[in-house]
């Protein structure tokens, strides 16, 4: 009997405690004098769109809670909306221009009570900021050993880049779209079909709440852009009767072996008057875009000693065995500067040449003015067929 008595004290005095907490819960609503406020919106959340904002919070516990209204301008333009009722968040969309808000958001029950407003602050952008993005440029795009490779230019990551849907058609045939992250700045692509176009668009987020991402108009990198790494196995020596000789064991054939550090590229005899011209043969016609040529390093030489500092690069598609300049056309002149030179220099030709076969290096000048000699470590040549 006693036992049964404590039970019913005990139950008793829970319902009292969960009443009293339930009593609390429910006096945030209520105000003296009869004026009766409903919960206002907690933890909203506001998501930046393009012309439009989103806003999220939790559902109220409040049950009397019907409607939500949100105002902005200074309360002259407002939305009403009614809660959903099976649902534990609160979403909605709100279209609006491009521009920086302040809203205000207030709950509501079916007698019209009100919450106390909840201010937050959200953005929209749209057509301003669209015309403000550009694509992403490519800076190269070139094949070596079947592969293409892309250099990219910066990324534009100050308006938000976030990389570049990328398409190209595959060996197959068939049209691939892959993402590339603004991160990558350098892109091989194993499988693509030589001669086709590429296109492009870059993809930008405003800010860290984007729900929308803006684009780009996509860009068409045409082939006809694409450099191609003349195959070097393809490459042999041609001795024309005033063309400079060798010396030292230094063979013209070692400039396109792979190697650009000290070991074997090509010495011109020693005490040899400038100009010294040497030429070869590519095996196949192309049309020169760029060239990279590294220099003798060992003996602290770089920058210096017999490295070429001013020189010609003359194409020709016949060449006649007495070296007879009437049969060769000048391509370009360049100037050597200092550069990375584990890098090799990059020189860059007139983008308008015919396409040549056999072609000749000049060189007028070297960095040691001292020197009577010329040497080259290795050449690459990018063109198009």
């Amino acid at each position: 009997m006693i036992k049964k008595i404590f039970y019913i004290l005990f139950s008793l005095f829970f319902m009292a405690v969960s009443c009293g907490k339930m009593d609390d819960a429910y006096k945030e609503f209520i105000v003296p004098e009869g004026i009766v406020y409903v919960q206002k919106p907690t933890d909203v959340d506001v998501f930046s769109g393009f012309k439009r904002v989103k806003f999220v919070w939790i559902k109220p516990v409040d049950p009397n809670v019907v409607t939500t209204r949100i105002y902005w301008n200074n309360y002259t333009d407002s939305v009403e909306f009614t809660n959903p009722t099976h649902a534990d968040t609160i979403s909605y969309l709100l279209n609006v221009p491009e521009g920086f808000y302040s809203f205000n958001i207030k709950n509501f029950d079916s007698e019209g009570n009100t919450s106390i407003p909840v201010e937050v602050q959200g953005r929209a952008y749209g057509d301003l900021l669209l015309e403000m993005l550009s694509n992403r440029l490519i800076k190269d795009a070139l094949i070596s050993q079947d592969n293409l490779n892309l250099i990219w230019n910066d990324a534009d990551l100050y308006n938000g880049s976030i990389g570049q849907e990328f398409s190209y058609t595959d060996i197959q045939g068939n049209r691939k779209n892959i993402f590339l992250p603004a991160s990558e700045s350098n892109t091989e692509i194993s499988d693509y079909k030589h001669g086709t176009d590429l296109s492009y668009r870059t993809l930008f987020l405003a800010d860290s709440t984007s729900i929308d991402t803006l684009k780009t108009e996509f860009t068409i990198y045409a082939s006809s852009n694409i450099l191609i790494r003349l195959d070097k196995s393809k490459f042999k020596e041609v001795w024309l009767d005033n063309d400079s000789r060798t010396a030292h064991g230094w063979e013209l054939r070692y400039i396109w072996d792979g190697r650009t550090d000290e070991g074997r590229g090509y010495h011109s005899p020693d005490l040899l008057p400038t100009p010294v011209h040497v030429t070869f043969d590519t095996g196949t016609p192309s049309s020169l875009k760029q060239m990279r040529m590294w220099q003798r390093t060992a003996w602290n030489t770089a920058f210096g000693a017999g490295n070429p500092k001013t020189f010609s690069v003359w194409g020709s598609n016949n060449p006649t065995q007495d070296g007879s300049w009437d049969a060769w056309i000048k391509l370009a002149d360049f100037v050597s500067e200092r550069h990375t030179v584990s890098e090799g220099e990059l020189f860059v030709f007139p983008s308008t040449l015919p396409a040549f076969r056999y072609y000749r290096i000049q060189v007028n000048t070297v960095w040691d003015p001292n020197n009577k000699s010329v040497q080259i470590m290795e050449i690459d040549l990018y063109g198009t067929m």
